[in-house]
This record gives C-alpha cells, structure tokens and sequence, in this order.
C-alpha cells in the first residue's frame, strides 16, 4: 500500500500540487464522482 501511495505522491509533485495529502482527497473525490457518473 505503501508504494501505491507514494508512487500517487510522486506523480502528484510535478503537476505543482505542494500539499500531497489534499491532492490525494481531491484524486479521491473526483475519481468516485466519475465512477458514479456524477462528473461528465
């Protein structure tokens, strides 16, 4: 779970994101919206 986690860090870290942990919530939110077809 570990490398999971860090390897979503390491792609977060060139788009500009400075706070990991939001940017991962934010990843998590739209993700689920999408799968729930809330996000066209």
């Amino acid at each position: 779970m570990a490398t999971w986690r860090d390897l979503a860090a390491g792609a977060l870290r060139p788009t500009g994101v400075t706070n990991i942990a939001a940017g991962l919530r934010r990843n998590a939110r739209s993700a689920n919206a999408r799968s729930r077809g809330e996000v066209p």
